[in-house]
């Protein structure tokens, strides 16, 4: 088991099912009410649309720690970290962004950071700052911009010499996610990293092109 991403949650939904539609309907109402009390427009989300639905499996629950670990020292040390490992998540750069203590300066990783790991949604509509909100309402309580985590991404990748090109179902992708290399291209070495980062950038131009939400489940 591990988190999964969905994009076009709402597509393809069993016409026999009373409950998810239903369901549904009311997440991206009460999302739509958060947008609007922030001044921003609402989001229709497709209900039928080509591709989709789609779903990926990320590398376990761990691996969304170990890219963000990276992206807490770019921001805070300006500087990449080695490799990352099963501590990961305790690392005490990125312990101590989740209070947001200290502040960081320059471009940083917020949507990327501040967000739920297990649940919670990326919409694409171009916001600054990640929206919170009662957990009643959205799953997670917390709403990013999909344009905002792409951006976000892309300096990543820059800084992982990702290629983005790759799927994140590759299977040099997964196989560089399992051996963890420490020769090789830098990509390679950091590959559980690299494997979260192409599953959320396939998830957002998938959200970009359809204009869909990207679901945390």
């Amino acid at each position: 088991m591990g988190l999964s991403l969905c994009v076009g949650v709402m597509a393809d939904l069993d016409p026999e099912d009373d409950e998810a539609a239903p369901y549904w309907n009311g997440i991206f109402g009460n999302l739509n009410q958060v947008l609007r009390e922030d001044g921003l427009p609402a989001h229709v989300e497709p209900v039928e649309a080509a591709d989709l639905p789609w779903s990926r499996d990320m590398f376990g629950y761990s691996s969304l720690h170990w890219l963000r670990r990276v992206a807490a020292h770019l921001w805070v040390k300006k500087a990449l970290p080695p490799p990352g490992d099963d501590s990961a998540a305790e690392d005490p750069v990125l312990t101590r962004l989740y209070g947001q203590e200290p502040t960081p300066t320059g471009p940083g990783f917020e949507h990327l950071i501040h967000h739920g790991d297990a649940e919670g949604l990326y919409v694409p509509i171009d916001f600054e700052h990640v929206l919170f909100c009662d957990e009643a309402q959205v799953p997670g309580g917390m709403i990013g911009s999909t344009q905002r985590l792409q951006n976000e991404l892309q300096r990543l990748a820059r800084a992982l010499e990702v290629p983005l090109h790759f799927d994140s179902d590759d299977d040099e992708v997964a196989e560089a996610a399992s051996a963890r290399a420490r020769t090789g291209p830098r990509w390679k070495q950091y590959g559980v990293e690299s494997h979260a980062l192409l599953a959320l950038w396939n998830a957002c131009e998938l959200s970009l092109g359809r204009k869909a939400a990207i679901v945390f489940t």
